[in-house]
């Protein structure tokens, strides 16, 4: 969705890039404004997820241990699935940076 929806807005952020590189913006500057932007919009929702997930992941684990009497351990499970999802976020990130860079400049 996140991808979509930067290229449809694609048309008016080079309208606006032109705009401001003619008052002064460099390209060095595009680039921080745009790694800001997608970085905030690629992993705050990640981070919401996981600090949901994670309690959602306790609770479970304390109503099992408490109901059942049995020891399930989610912490290292959740630790792997967490990391991967942030290294997959990461490099999805990379890929639309790098390609919405080489559009806007364009």
């Amino acid at each position: 969705f996140l991808y979509f929806r930067l290229f449809t807005d694609l048309e008016r952020d080079k309208k606006q890039y032109e705009m401001l590189s003619k008052i002064g913006l460099t390209q060095k500057e595009l680039k921080r404004i745009v790694t800001q932007q997608l970085s905030i919009l690629c992993f705050i929702p990640i981070i919401v997820a996981i600090i949901h997930s994670s309690v959602a992941l306790m609770a479970l684990q304390y109503l099992v241990q408490r109901k059942a009497g049995v020891d399930l351990p989610v912490t290292g499970n959740s630790i792997l699935i967490f990391t991967s999802f942030i290294l997959v976020q990461f490099f999805y990130y990379l890929i639309i940076r790098r390609n919405y860079l080489h559009q806007m400049i364009q």
